[in-house]
């Protein structure tokens, strides 16, 4: 395990946070992520897990293996929990949060799109959020979801799995074709080794 997992693998009051803005220096220099603790809960992630530099990830967040968060994303765990499965990934600009005392759970092999805002949401496995999307407070979003760029899933919705979300409000516009639902899985995957690439080869200048 690298340094970085052993500093910030910390469950439910075990966080050991060096000071903001720290350089760990293993080959050449590396800033490290923003992952914060709060009032005794921290990140928990293993070794996996890709947090690009300047991304948040604040609080009781869970990140399961593989997972990938991208550069300025924001991850906050302040009110309540943030829980994201194995193989997902959080794009470059994506917000997560959720209102005092709600949670947010995201599934397996989920991509969240550049800049898509998700607060105090559920979301299956294998689905595919848009950019700039919205998904409001205490929605269900059932597996082997697509939400399209810029859609708006109001507040207290839900919607069965494989279907197709789009508009303002988003509502069910068809169900989803073989290829589309192995597309979805394939774009997870693909961020699985994208990030895996950035790990090895990305070096500031």
């Amino acid at each position: 395990m690298d340094r970085r997992s052993r500093v910030y693998t910390a469950c439910l009051g075990v966080a050991e946070s060096p000071a903001p803005g720290a350089v760990v220096k293993s080959g050449p220099a590396k800033r490290l992520p923003r992952l914060f603790a709060l009032e005794g809960l921290a990140p928990c992630l293993d070794d996996t897990v890709y947090v690009a530099d300047g991304a948040f990830v604040i609080g009781d967040v869970r990140l399961g293996t593989r997972c990938s968060v991208w550069f300025g994303a924001v991850l906050r765990a302040d009110n309540g929990s943030i829980h994201i499965g194995a193989d997902s990934n959080v794009q470059d600009g994506a917000v997560i949060h959720c209102l005092p005392g709600e949670r947010v759970d995201i599934g397996a092999r989920v991509s969240i799109g550049h800049l898509a805002c998700i607060h105090g949401a559920s979301i299956g496995d294998r689905c595919l959020i848009g950019m700039q999307a919205l998904v409001m407070d205490r929605a269900v979003i059932a597996a082997d979801t697509l939400i399209a760029a810029g859609a708006v899933v109001p507040p207290d919705r839900s919607y069965g799995p494989g279907l197709l979300l789009r508009g303002r409000p988003a509502r069910p516009v068809r169900r989803l074709a073989p290829n589309e639902l192995d597309r979805i899985q394939a774009n997870a995957l693909e961020y699985v080794a994208r990030a895996a690439r950035f790990a090895h080869a990305l070096r500031p200048l």
